[in-house]
């Protein structure tokens, strides 16, 4: 994960969307673990979106907090590099993620690294810790 985009981190309740980012982040564990994609729209309706283009910046929180996690914990793994987890929620019509322009081959290579990476429960954990920081939410 090279850089992470303009949004808040899960941490907080500055903005909506880091709420609706918590209760994505273990749908997205889960479909790591479990070597599955799933689309905007289906992603909306499990999270009670109503729309499904308003999940960039829940994913982008997500995404957010992954990085910082992995900027962390390259104190102690020096060459840590925690895949794009938000990979997973791809256009119906195109089967790749919203943003970017990646070929198919990259797009396969990208989701077989999430798919094999032995990390999520750690990070999961880490990140789910982190929670009780949050006013009003234990």
């Amino acid at each position: 994960m090279d850089h992470a985009p303009p949004q808040l981190n899960l941490y907080g309740n500055e903005k909506h969307y880091q709420k609706v980012g918590r209760s994505a982040f273990p749908i997205l564990i889960h479909l790591a673990k479990a070597g599955e994609i799933i689309t905007y729209g289906e992603f909306a309706k499990k999270l009670n979106v109503s729309n499904p283009r308003n999940m960039s910046f829940p994913l982008g929180s997500v995404w957010v907090t992954l990085y910082e996690l992995q900027e962390e914990w390259k104190a102690e793994i020096p060459h840590m590099d925690i895949p794009n987890l938000t990979f997973l929620v791809v256009s119906k019509d195109t089967g790749h993620p919203g943003y970017g322009d990646k070929p198919q081959s990259e797009f396969e290579a990208e989701c077989k690294r999430i798919f094999n990476f032995p990390l999520w429960t750690s990070i999961h954990e880490a990140v789910v810790s982190n929670y009780w920081l949050i006013d009003g939410e234990k």
